[in-house]
């Protein structure tokens, strides 16, 4: 089974998303904080789109998921992205600070 990094890098890829990560272009399933930036889409798209799911997703796992979380946790990548890059610094960055205001 493909995992869910490499489908989200496939589908990213295929729609011209440049991740940028320490000021370096990288694939998203080869991001350093891949798996903080994941939870991260994970947990925005659950807060989202929470009354499509039948239960909660924030459990979902890189082999454990169905498409329609896929792409709900996609359309989340998506809408954090400037003008097709996505900047993992500055995403996350965000909910650094954010954590820390609180």
């Amino acid at each position: 089974m493909i995992t869910l990094s490499n489908l989200l890098n496939k589908m990213l890829v295929e729609n011209g998303v440049i991740c940028i990560e320490n000021g370096h272009e990288k694939a998203f399933d080869k991001l350093n904080r891949k798996a903080v930036l994941l939870n991260l889409l994970i947990t925005q798209a659950e807060d989202l789109y929470h009354y499509v799911f039948g239960e909660s997703i924030v459990d979902i796992n890189e082999e454990s998921y169905d498409l329609i979380q896929l792409l709900f946790i996609f359309d989340q990548a998506l809408s954090l992205c400037d003008e097709n890059i996505l900047a993992v610094d500055n995403v996350l960055g965000g909910v650094y600070e954010s954590a820390a205001n609180k």
